[in-house]
């Protein structure tokens, strides 16, 4: 059972990244394949390389400082021709892979009633990628932290969410595969939680608890 009832007046948050979307490659493979090192060097480093310097993505909304070094750190790799085959691969539409029935999910929910939100730490290319997708349509609002300047957990991203929908942040219901930006940062401000993967193997999940 869903900790909140989807109905009219009520709210789901949705993440991308590993909820919405899958890279439809794994990312270890594009960027060794990108610098041409193994798959397991670049495991090694990737997550490392991701917090070090999330400082970097602050004040930029394209991510290019951040982006830059990431790919430097996790390939070894530090010049422009490997960045920017790492950057043109996840440009593409096909890089990426819609999660099995979010469509039909957000479509059956909003005709209930449900507002719709995608709320996401993504740089500002993420609202062109849903538009490749057909994606863009399928929510009232998006929230996309690069073009937002505050990311998840912070209680301010999630605030905006509910201000946008018109419904507040207690009758919310937020489905992320992160403990810390999803799960603590939506209950941080009183919504509710399922964690993708955790709580839920599929957007399919949703639509048998809810009725």
């Amino acid at each position: 059972m869903l900790p909140l009832a989807l109905e009219s007046g009520t709210a789901l948050w949705v993440d991308a990244a590993g909820t919405l979307l899958q890279p439809a490659c794994p990312v270890a493979e594009v960027y060794a394949r990108s610098a041409g090192v193994s798959v397991e060097f670049v495991r090694a480093r990737f997550g490392p390389a991701m917090k070090r310097h999330r400082p970097l993505r602050l004040g930029d909304p394209t991510w290019s400082a951040f982006w830059k070094a990431v790919v430097a750190e996790s390939t070894g790799d530090a010049s422009a021709k490997c960045l920017q085959r790492v950057l043109a691969h996840f440009d593409r539409p096909d890089a990426w892979r819609v999660a099995e029935g979010a469509r039909d999910c957000l479509a059956c929910l909003r005709a209930r009633g449900v507002r719709t939100a995608l709320i996401s730490n993504w740089d500002t290319r993420l609202r062109r990628t849903l538009g490749q997708l057909g994606l863009t349509s399928a929510f009232d609002t998006i929230l996309i932290s690069g073009e937002e300047g505050v990311e998840k957990p912070d209680a301010e991203i999630f605030i905006r969410a509910a201000e946008r929908l018109k419904v507040p942040a207690g009758r919310s219901l937020m489905v992320g595969d992160d403990p810390i930006s999803d799960v603590a940062g939506a209950r941080s401000v009183g919504a509710f939680v399922i964690q993708f993967g955790i709580d839920i193997k599929a957007f399919s999940d949703i639509m048998d608890s809810s009725g």
